[in-house]
């Protein structure tokens, strides 16, 4: 496990803040699935589950928040909830600077930039 997790994790909403009011690209890959998200950022949030029974449920995430869509080979379809969780279970690695922010966890990777 990283040390100064919290710093980390608090780089990356830096980096976040500086492109609220913006559009930026997730690109999810998760067992060997690569999705792409496009949210027009209005607004994060760390969100901290108490009670994740579910192993699904992360413990903690990042939420980002505004209108998207999730694009495919075949088409795009709105983003639900007009928002995209980053579960923050088990993070292996956080890397961050102005054009891209890269989180790696148990679950999958995470590439969030700019458009």
């Amino acid at each position: 496990m990283m040390d100064n997790l919290q710093d980390q994790v608090q780089i990356v909403m830096s980096y976040l803040k500086a492109w609220q009011g913006s559009q930026i690209l997730i690109t999810k890959e998760e067992e060997g699935d690569i999705d792409q998200t496009v949210i027009n950022l209005q607004r994060l949030d760390m969100e901290n589950y108490e009670h994740a029974f579910d192993d699904y449920l992360p413990q903690a995430a990042l939420q980002l928040a505004g209108v998207g869509q999730t694009i495919n080979e075949a088409n795009s379809e709105p983003l639900p909830y007009g928002q995209f969780d980053i579960p923050l279970d088990q993070i292996h690695e956080i890397q961050c600077n102005p054009e891209e922010i890269f989180i790696k966890t148990d679950r999958g990777t995470y590439m969030i930039s700019p458009v």
